[in-house]
């Protein structure tokens, strides 16, 4: 039995490294026919044309060693097929990794080291890594190694097609630049960047379920204030109209997180030239999408905590004595439902159609939907619900278009026991506050070496 064969392959590809170089050479991919010079070498004293597996692998795969060993073992049951084990490795590395695997030091194996030639035709990242050429030098096949299995060579060995899924590997993928894929192939994204020109600012939230149970996959807030985008994370959805006083901003820097609109007089004071400069700086869009829908109270929780890491903000929960609207309900006009049935409401000129609604649902709802002026402050400030979660369906016709809100109030409390009334309670309040105040610029990876803390 011979030794395994290292120094004899590497020296005849020495003697084709000058003609190689003069051509250009080209991936091969399946279908393609091999280089006459490469074919030559690979047969060796072959007077007859053999099925031929070129194996790509290297000392510290595993799975090649495993291949390797089979591979082997197919070589000394029959000279039927051509096997060339192919490296990057350098001779030294091999032959000390042949000390330590003995069973392999005296096999059948012609190994190939130090190539860049081979890879250069057929150019992969994955390893083992294997090409089938067939007897009138065309590839056949490219495996990884779960193809690679005695049966398989059996069949190739007799011109039979084997059972095997042809490898391609993304040959240009590199780990150590921005990631890129299309906007159809992400799975889970959170992204958050600068504003973008052209467009107005605004959020879109994708959801699904009943009118007060909703669930929700994706949230978009694009050319958004920090402060908008913290209000709906820290609210769960809910309009900061029914919550305007309940989150707090403790800053010394108001334009960060608020528009020239929301801090005019700051705004005045500041170095910025016009609002676009404004929002060059503070402006952002954000997305969060999940694979699947989930509760929105999950959602936006994930949502702050994003924003938090991004923007360097801690959030702090305290309670405080503000003025809240208690709903309670006469329970003399209490109904049941079964919180599983489906919800729907529905207000519009003719009536006001809620079926299997939460009372504190319905009432944030009216309260951020009937008002005089689009940005009127809301007549009625926190909800605290004390009716133990009551759902109710209500059914209302309106003769002259849509009442006022307190006419709406009036009428479900005559009609359906539900009564609001405004005094001070105990209510969660969330505190907003930086923890590392920025010169100028707000959490842009580009603007890291600006940064300044003041301690």
């Amino acid at each position: 039995m011979k030794a395994i064969n290292i120094i004899a392959v590497a020296f005849l590809l020495l003697s084709l490294q000058v003609d190689l170089a003069m051509a250009q050479i080209k991936e091969l991919k399946v279908g393609d026919k091999i280089p006459n010079q490469i074919m030559e070498m690979v047969n060796g004293n072959s007077v007859e044309p053999k099925p031929t597996i070129i194996n790509f692998w290297a000392t510290w795969c595993v799975p090649c060693i495993k291949e390797l060993r089979l591979l082997d073992s197919v070589l000394k049951e029959s000279d039927a097929v051509n096997i060339l084990s192919v490296t990057y490795e350098d001779e030294n590395t091999i032959q000390s990794f042949l000390e330590r695997n003995i069973d392999l030091k005296s096999g059948r194996l012609n190994i190939l080291t130090s190539d860049t030639i081979f890879k250069s035709y057929f150019p992969h990242r994955i390893l083992p890594h294997n090409i089938w050429i067939n007897t009138e030098g065309l590839v056949e096949y490219i495996t990884g190694g779960e193809d690679m299995n005695k049966d398989n060579i059996l069949l190739f060995k007799n011109n039979q097609p084997i059972n095997a899924k042809n490898k391609k590997d993304n040959t240009k993928f590199n780990p150590r630049e921005p990631f890129h894929l299309s906007d159809s192939k992400f799975v889970y994204r959170s992204i958050f960047t600068r504003h973008i020109d052209g467009i107005l600012s605004g959020t879109t939230v994708r959801k699904s379920g009943y009118a007060d149970r909703k669930k929700i996959n994706r949230v978009f807030a694009y050319n958004s204030t920090l402060n908008n985008m913290l209000w709906r994370a820290v609210n769960k959805g809910v309009s900061p109209d029914n919550y305007y006083n309940t989150m707090r901003i403790e800053t010394d820097d108001s334009l960060r997180f608020f528009s020239p609109t929301q801090a005019p007089l700051t705004f005045e004071k500041s170095n910025y030239n016009s609002r676009h400069e404004w929002t060059k700086e503070h402006a952002h869009c954000y997305e969060l999408r999940l694979p699947e829908y989930i509760s929105d109270t999950v959602f936006y929780s994930y949502m702050l905590d994003d924003l938090k890491r991004i923007c360097n903000i801690e959030v702090e929960v305290i309670e405080d004595s503000i003025l809240c609207s208690i709903i309670t309900a006469d329970k003399g006009h209490t109904s049941i439902s079964n919180p599983n049935d489906s919800t729907i409401l529905i207000l519009n000129k003719d009536g006001l159609i809620a079926e299997n609604v939460s009372v504190i649902s319905l009432f944030q709802f009216l309260n951020e939907t009937v008002k005089k002026g689009l940005n009127d402050i809301p007549i009625d400030p926190p909800f605290i619900d004390k009716t133990g979660g009551m759902r109710i369906s209500v059914h209302l016709e309106f003769k002259e278009g849509i009442p006022q809100y307190t006419r709406i109030k009036e009428l479900i409390e005559d009609t359906y026991g539900i009564m609001i009334r405004h005094q001070k309670e105990k209510y969660k309040i969330t505190i907003v506050k930086p923890v590392v105040h920025y010169s100028a610029k707000l959490c842009h990876p580009d603007d890291r070496k600006d940064l300044k803390v003041n301690i």
